[in-house]
């Protein structure tokens, strides 16, 4: 048994006394809570008191105690599994290659405010994207998964993109496992970088940050590649 559950214990087992003999009379308590704080070791204790019979009472108070124990047991245990492994960094690279119109566009335009068209940031305009992620910048390199989110046209005074970004791989060392990006895109940066605020499967627990750059732009086939340098840590 983990040592912070068998100070769980005792310390359930000391208030437990006084809190049986109270139960001589016909008042209980309704509401007992006992919060740790694990950073400060400090217990406190809640009670709001309200009449029942003293039979009643005991069989809640011994129903009380096993489920304190352990809630208190099953947290520990997972917490110790976890920070039993160690945490790494990734540094890797892919391609997106990102179609907003002409055959097969991977974004469409879901939203806009009436006085989008009169912007000169398209401030209001809403879009979501289906798009295709590979190893290198040609669309004929191997495909390893997608990134799917939505972005929107989010500031009046410069053309800056509010983004939430999932990236699934499908392929590859990462197969199956996912990254999420949110933040702030500004488009006149010629590198963006932006938060990983978490992940699936091989990235659980993810973070760090990811800079995006334009590779190429096409606006007569309305297609440009993007790279990605992801730096992400995870267990």
């Amino acid at each position: 048994m983990p040592p912070s559950a068998v100070t769980t214990g005792r310390v359930a087992m000391d208030f437990a006394r006084p809190l049986c003999s109270s139960m001589a009379g016909s008042f209980i308590s309704a509401v007992v809570m006992l919060d740790k704080r694990k950073s400060m070791g400090v217990w406190s204790l809640s009670v709001i008191p309200f009449p029942v019979p003293d039979a009643v009472a005991l069989t809640l108070t011994k129903l009380f105690l096993f489920s304190f124990l352990v809630s208190s047991t099953v947290p520990t245990a997972k917490s110790e599994l976890l920070t039993s492994k160690r945490e790494k960094l990734s540094r890797f690279r892919v391609c997106v290659h990102d179609k907003i119109s002409g055959t097969n566009a991977t974004a469409a335009t879901v939203a806009q405010a009436s006085t989008t068209n009169q912007s000169a940031t398209s401030f209001g305009l809403v879009r979501v994207f289906d798009d295709v992620l590979t190893v290198g910048p040609e669309m004929s390199s191997k495909k390893v998964g997608v990134v799917q989110g939505m972005l929107a046209f989010a500031s009046q005074r410069e053309v800056a993109l509010l983004m939430s970004v999932t990236i699934m791989f499908t392929a590859g060392k990462y197969n199956g496992s996912g990254l999420t990006v949110v933040g702030k895109n500004l488009v006149s940066l010629k590198v963006k970088e932006m938060p990983i605020v978490g992940g699936t499967g091989l990235f659980r627990l993810a973070w760090d940050y990811v800079q995006i750059s334009t590779y190429s732009l096409d606006f007569k086939n309305g297609l440009s590649v993007l790279t990605y340098d992801f730096s992400v840590y995870h267990y």
